[in-house]
């Protein structure tokens, strides 16, 4: 299932992850009225089946009335976020330790790797 709104596309895989970016012609800002929207797209996938969630890191700022919305809806998944920059992953290693969260989170330069580690967290024992 591949969805895709002004900010983002979603691609929700038959191994249960939930492939987060953002459009190539998108270049923001993001704000709270694009959060509705893509957590409205959001919403026709059936939460329960998502295993994971790869998410690339946008180019474009994302507002924290935003960011706010999609703390609020995010499943207690495990996350694997994917940078593109040195710097975006310098600063993103340091959020990361500040943020408390009952799910794994982990910020990744490459893509297969990340792919790698989400499925590492998704298997049922």
């Amino acid at each position: 299932m591949k969805l895709i709104t002004e900010s983002m596309v979603l691609e929700f895989t038959s191994d249960g992850i939930l492939q987060i970016s953002p459009p190539d012609n998108f270049r923001g800002p993001e704000t709270l009225t694009h959060a509705q929207e893509n957590i409205k797209a959001f919403s026709k996938i059936p939460v329960e089946l998502i295993q994971g969630i790869l998410a690339f890191l946008p180019k474009h700022y994302i507002n924290s009335d935003a960011t706010r919305a999609y703390n609020k809806v995010r499943p207690m998944v495990p996350i694997a976020l994917v940078s593109d920059s040195r710097i975006k992953t310098m600063m993103g290693n340091i959020l990361l330790t500040f943020n408390i969260r009952s799910s794994p989170m982990k910020l990744f330069s490459d893509e297969k790797e990340a792919l790698k580690w989400l499925h590492f967290k998704t298997i049922k024992v």
